[in-house]
């Protein structure tokens, strides 16, 4: 279910920051005449939000590392 929550979101940032940037031309039809502005905002979401993954899977191994370091000194200092 994350991917189909986030995917949305991430979506919806995009389709917005499309939106904020487009004008109508002719035809009633939305464009935007940007170049690459019309998508930074979205960009600057994303690797926001990766960075945070990086970091926060980072923090989880690091955990379960300090876990299972403690637990095998646990068993050590038992036998010993």
């Amino acid at each position: 279910m994350a991917p189909v929550v986030s995917g949305n979101v991430f979506n919806l940032i995009y389709g917005k920051t499309l939106d904020d940037h487009s004008t109508y031309v002719d035809g009633g039809e939305k464009a935007c005449l940007d170049g690459r502005v019309c998508y930074s905002n979205a960009y600057i979401v994303t690797l926001i939000a990766s960075g945070m993954g990086i970091c926060w899977s980072l923090y989880c191994v690091r955990q379960e590392w300090m876990e299972k370091k403690a637990a095998r000194r646990s068993v050590d200092d038992h036998e010993g």
